[in-house]
């Protein structure tokens, strides 16, 4: 039985995601911690400021030689610091998550400096023009320093556009940090400075080291460390998903990619923008015009990426990148990335299968996938070095030394340049495609595996419940010639191969206008992946089922007053059940996995097109084309 998926909550909208939800914890967490710190640290520093250490002495001096009051110097540093608040609360990323952080430390310092007559109490006493004027100073120098300029300054007050100072965040934590380590060393170290201050400025005097001030110690050090944890997270602005999209030919890799790319748009409101790389867009286009993408060339390659920003109060740059491959690559790349050995080259190929597959054959390959997974594996790789094949070169794409964001944009600048080329007429070689996708594989942080559903559609064929726009030819017990059949479907077998399946009658067949790797061959690929990365953490892994129409109609008929797209969680499980179970419980068992994600477009043609480009898709379902796109985007974002 599939387990149902455990936090995917209704698309209200892309906030809401398990992920995006631990963001939020996470951003809650630390606000407390930098409290709490603050708290604490400011009680630190305002006994290092009373130590009348070689800090203060030297601002003391400075203020004698200038000639102003002393009340009126505090409103440069609260100027300062009030700008880079300032400039916080513009930033369209910061805002809400300022407003909590400076909201706590605040309240925090004002109790603290309040008590002890420190900063507050001389500002109140020092007012005037001249302070005025000194305080506006700061405020401006703060500003600058936060990043706003003359050109800038209008995006910050005009509704709809996102303001982004990242500067802001990083010199209020470069300021905290220095504070940090000047008022512990001022409170805890008792010396005897080398500037004094004096009248007309400072005099040198011998230095004098006395000891060390133990008392709060360990608190200190606490806070120190929670503030500026607190704070180095408000640096932070993106959220990267590094995923690769798996699949053989056809089995709607690109359509499906575009489609998240339009339920993004469709989804898009305030808080969301969007941006793209590659031929993403085009793809996003098509199928908005009703149209699915055609194939991938075997000689072209792109990156694809939707960058985009979600969540309101709290809103976050994401981005979402994978390669556009032709899918005949597929065996390659995983040649590359798991190499074959004794214990994982067990099946035929999709070239050696007779005409007519038989059944017992195809179980009896799923169940000693099974039994691979289940047992360790007789033939490790002998050598674990650089030079050798084991786990530790995982076949020449990187190591576990390799940092992972590093590698993934170099490996994704090899295909951005690959991509380029191809754009210019020129053909990629194959080797170099599988080569580089290889390496996009090796880096990335989440591995989709795409399951076509029209090869496991049997139990729908017995029932009759297959789509009416589905050219479907039934042979009980095999009484039709390969050429009737041929001509059945309106195929030419000089130009592609017949591939039956068997259903409880015989065998059936499906016209499609493209040969594709027998569904056992290309789920025993994914099997050596899950075997090559079933020890490392940092994987995540998906399986999304394309082509879910072929089921539509069959859990509606048999689930009466049902809909797919609003009973969705009991769609996915009857199509893991009833349809997947067999060839996929070792992917489902091994690697983990909560539940399988179905995507489908609804197709609008009545009866069997002449050709597959000929099929239409429904572009007015809403909320977006591509069905249940958002739950997908919801697992991505996790």
């Amino acid at each position: 039985m599939l387990a149902r998926g455990q936090g995917d909550g209704p698309l209200g909208g892309l906030n809401l995601s398990r992920r995006r939800r631990k963001s939020l914890q996470r951003l809650f967490l630390y606000v407390a911690l930098a409290g709490v710190g603050a708290f604490l640290s400011i009680d630190m520093l305002a006994r290092g400021w009373e130590s009348w250490g070689q800090v203060r002495q030297f601002f003391r001096g400075a203020i004698n030689i200038l000639g102003v009051d002393v009340k009126t110097f505090y409103y440069l540093p609260t100027g300062i610091a009030l700008g880079l608040v300032v400039t916080l609360l513009l930033d369209s990323f910061k805002r809400g998550q300022g407003l909590i952080l400076v909201g706590g430390i605040g309240l925090g310092s004002a109790v603290i400096l309040l008590g002890q007559g420190l900063l507050i109490q001389p500002l109140i006493a020092g007012f005037g023009p001249a302070s005025a004027i000194v305080g506006v100073a700061g405020i401006v120098l703060g500003l600058l320093l936060g990043g706003i300029r003359p050109q800038t300054a209008g995006d910050a007050v005009t509704p709809g556009v996102r303001a982004e100072f990242p500067r802001a965040p990083r010199w209020i934590f470069r300021l905290a940090l220095l504070m940090i380590v000047l008022g512990f060393v001022e409170a805890h170290v008792a010396y005897s400075p080398i500037l004094q201050a004096h009248p007309e400025g400072w005099v040198l005097q011998p230095f004098a080291f006395n000891g060390f001030v133990g008392g709060a110690l360990f608190v200190d050090i606490i806070g120190s460390v929670l503030l500026l944890g607190g704070l180095l997270r408000f640096t932070r602005y993106e959220s990267q998903n590094r995923t690769i999209v798996l699949g053989p030919q056809r089995s709607g890799k690109s359509a499906a990619f575009g489609g998240l790319h339009r339920a993004l748009l469709d989804f898009g409101h305030d808080d969301v923008a969007l941006n793209y790389d590659g031929n993403v867009d085009s793809l996003s286009r098509m199928i908005s015009k009703g149209e699915f993408p055609t194939a991938t060339g075997t000689t072209t390659i792109s990156l694809l990426g939707m960058n985009y920003v979600r969540g309101g109060v709290f809103p976050e740059k994401t981005s979402i990148q994978t390669i556009d491959y032709a899918g005949e690559h597929l065996d390659d790349i995983v040649d590359r990335v798991a190499p074959k050995t004794a214990a994982t080259d067990g099946g035929s190929s999709a070239g050696d299968r007779s005409l007519f597959s038989d059944a017992d054959e195809v179980d009896q390959e799923v169940e000693q996938i099974r039994e691979e997974l289940d047992g360790e594996s007789e033939h490790e790789d002998e050598s674990d070095g650089p030079d050798g094949g084991g786990r530790g070169s995982r076949g020449g794409y990187g190591s576990p030394e390799v940092d992972s964001t590093d590698g993934w944009a170099e490996a994704t600048n090899e295909v951005r340049r690959l991509s380029e080329e191809s754009e210019r007429g020129r053909a990629i070689a194959g080797s170099v495609i599988a080569d580089a996708v290889a390496n996009c594989v090796e880096h990335a942080d989440r591995i989709v595996f795409v399951v076509p559903l029209d090869d496991f559609i049997a139990p729908i064929i017995d029932r009759g419940n297959e789509p009416s726009y589905a050219k479907v030819v039934r042979n009980p017990g095999r009484e039709k010639s390969a050429s009737e059949v041929a001509d059945e479907l309106g195929i030419d077998l000089d130009r592609q191969t017949l591939r039956s399946r068997s259903y409880s009658d015989g065998v059936f067949y499906v016209k499609n206008d493209f040969d594709r790797p027998d569904s056992n061959e290309y789920l025993g690929w994914y099997q050596r992946l899950a075997r090559q990365y079933r020890d490392d953490r940092d994987k995540d892994f998906v399986v999304a089922v394309t082509m879910g129409d072929w089921a539509v109609s069959d859990f509606e008929k048999r689930n009466e007053g049902s809909l797919a797209a609003r009973e969705y969680e009991e769609f996915c499980e009857y199509v893991y059940d009833e349809l997947l179970e067999d060839e996929l419980e070792w992917l489902y068992r091994g690697l983990g996995l909560e539940r399988v994600y179905v995507l489908w477009y609804v197709i609008t043609n009545d009866e069997p097109p002449e050709t597959d480009a000929d099929y239409t898709i429904d572009t007015t379902k809403r909320p977006t084309i591509l069905r249940r796109a958002d739950k997908l985007i919801e697992r991505l974002e996790r």
